[in-house]
């Protein structure tokens, strides 16, 4: 791998399943991962926006998403293709993580990354207030964390 990599896990604690992005990150920290990956949990969609313009090379995001079923799946989502994909990113704060790429890119498509991944977990609808996760989305977390640093680091 040529150039800078970053994780970014999304996701609130306080909302159950919501959390799943974060619990990503935490689990690829207690892996040996190279120097060039960086590892970063925000809480929200809209604090990735500057993490997205600083000329990293790849950005690996983990977030959920909602698609109707009992959660647990593990997809990869290119983001160029996001329109075609049949599941709702969650916000809090009425930004998803595709409406985010896309006002980075608005904002400054010259510092984008050469390279953008989304892995995504998917959720039932997200509890407000539920600091555990579910079972299946808590046993998607290792599979999520290999895909992401495959992706990273590819």
């Amino acid at each position: 791998m040529s150039g800078r990599a970053k994780i970014i896990g999304v996701g609130q604690d306080a909302a159950g399943d919501d959390a799943v992005g974060a619990a990503v990150v935490r689990r690829l920290r207690l892996m040996h991962l190279p120097d060039s990956v960086e590892l970063i949990e925000r809480a929200d969609p809209s604090q990735v926006i500057s993490q997205l313009t600083d000329g990293s090379e790849r950005v690996v995001l983990i977030d959920a998403v909602v698609d109707g079923g009992s959660g647990g799946r593990v997809l990869q989502i290119d983001p160029s293709h996001a329109t075609a994909c049949r599941v709702q990113t969650l916000s809090t704060h009425g930004i998803g993580l595709f409406e985010a790429i896309e006002l980075a890119r608005t904002l400054d498509e010259a510092a984008m990354p050469r390279q953008i991944k989304i892995v995504a977990v998917t959720i039932a609808r997200p509890s407000r207030y539920r600091v555990e996760l579910s079972a299946n989305v808590a046993a998607a977390i290792s599979p999520a964390a290999d895909l992401a640093f495959s992706l990273a680091t590819a």
